[in-house]
């Protein structure tokens, strides 16, 4: 580390180091509150765009459409909830319940996610079909994800 020379250079490294360490408070307390204030409903209401691969009607996601998984969606974030079943007929919005989901945790909650599927051909086609799509064409997660959207490991 580099001596200081002066009381002026000290006051200087001094200042680099507050605002640092306030940048950092900055941004822990805003994940802190926007995880704390954001279910995923919220989440896919502000964030969310539907693929035209995987939705009849691709753009914003609105939970409008399909009030009937607001319910389930907001039972994700809420305590003491170990487990949601969905009994619903096809094509009902299961599946973009799921990537909904999955978008809160890779854009708010950022930890290790899986999905498991039955075999090894219908995990690829899910990811390929359902995930991919959602990770390019939402813009907050293509950021986080990047180009690559390799979601198959």
């Amino acid at each position: 580390m580099k001596r200081l020379k002066s009381n002026k250079d000290w006051t200087k490294s001094k200042k680099i180091i507050n605002n640092t360490i306030n940048l950092y408070r900055k941004n822990c307390k805003e994940r802190l509150i926007k995880k704390l204030v954001m279910n995923v409903v919220v989440w896919a209401n502000t964030y969310r765009y539907l693929s035209s691969e995987g939705s009849a009607e691709n753009g914003k996601f609105d939970i409008r459409r399909t009030p009937y998984l607001k319910e389930p969606l907001e039972k994700f974030t809420k305590d003491g909830v170990n487990g949601i079943v969905l009994m619903l007929a096809s094509q009902l919005g299961k599946s973009e319940t799921l990537n909904n989901i999955v978008g809160w945790i890779i854009h708010i909650n950022q930890c290790p996610t899986m999905i498991v599927q039955p075999t090894e051909t219908l995990a690829e086609e899910y990811s390929k079909e359902r995930i991919s799509p959602m990770l390019r064409d939402t813009p907050v997660l293509s950021e986080i994800m990047g180009k690559k959207n390799n979601t198959i490991k």
